[in-house]
């Protein structure tokens, strides 16, 4: 069915992804761990060459996570992602010891993202627009609702948003539709008032299914390897954020 644009200012919720869409995924990896390994060194006197490694080897065993959570039931979901989370504190400690290795997990997972900004350069501009023409912002990410919460914080960008999503209220991965009923469900709206702005393929091909818009944000995306056909089906193909209120809702003013 074709979309009709431009959409009712008033009645359209804007669903954004974080890492890819708003903010450097590339970028805010780097910059995490690299403040994560100075952390480790002020505070338990930790040899920083070393405990860069501790970090890279912990990332590496903790993506083990995303391998099987496909196949988790949703009673697992976030048991299974606090454990691993647990056990990257522990690798990245070298022996030192907490208290709790997942409550200082947790505290870095909100900690280090609130002390960076890796914010594309026309985000916040374009959402405080949003925001100030009373269209509705929505942060729907794979990431725990504490990280995305402190990335927003450090970009100084959370007072513009509604609702927050994330992995522990949905309980499903973005390649699983049930993520996307899930996110309707929270925030108590028809798929037909959604956007759904993504920078993958199940971004785009999963909220379609159920009804919702669609806009594709062509970055941080190897095109090398990027199928020409992916973006066929989104109702808007992007390169940035620059021109998406025109786009959606018509010339500014």
């Amino acid at each position: 069915m074709h979309t009709e644009f431009p959409l009712p200012v008033n009645d359209t919720y804007l669903i954004f992804d974080l890492h890819g869409v708003l903010t450097s995924k590339v970028e805010m990896g780097k910059q995490y761990d690299e403040f994560v390994a100075k952390f480790l060194e002020a505070q338990f006197d930790m040899e920083i060459t070393k405990t860069r490694e501790a970090i890279k080897l912990a990332n590496n065993e903790w993506l083990s996570f995303w391998a099987k959570a496909k196949n988790l039931s949703q009673e697992d979901f976030t048991k299974e992602y606090e454990e691993a989370n647990a056990t990257w504190a522990k690798m990245i400690l070298q022996g030192k010891k907490v208290h709790d290795y997942r409550q200082f997990a947790e505290f870095l997972e909100y900690h280090v993202p609130a002390s960076l900004c890796c914010i594309f350069p026309e985000v916040k501009a374009v959402l405080q627009e949003l925001n100030q023409k009373g269209i509705r912002l929505i942060l729907a990410s794979s990431a725990n609702t504490r990280h995305s919460t402190g990335v927003l914080v450090g970009c100084k960008i959370l007072y513009l948003f509604e609702k927050i999503v994330g992995m522990e209220n949905t309980k499903a991965l973005k390649s699983n539709i049930a993520y996307y009923e899930k996110i309707l469900e929270i925030i108590d709206q028809p798929a037909e008032k959604c956007v759904f702005i993504g920078n993958s393929i199940t971004e785009i091909e999963l909220p379609k299914k159920l009804g919702m818009k669609t806009v594709h944000i062509m970055r941080e995306i190897d095109y090398s390897i990027q199928d020409e056909n992916q973006s066929i089906a989104a109702d808007i193909v992007l390169p940035d954020l620059k021109e998406l209120e025109s786009k959606l809702f018509g010339k500014k003013g």
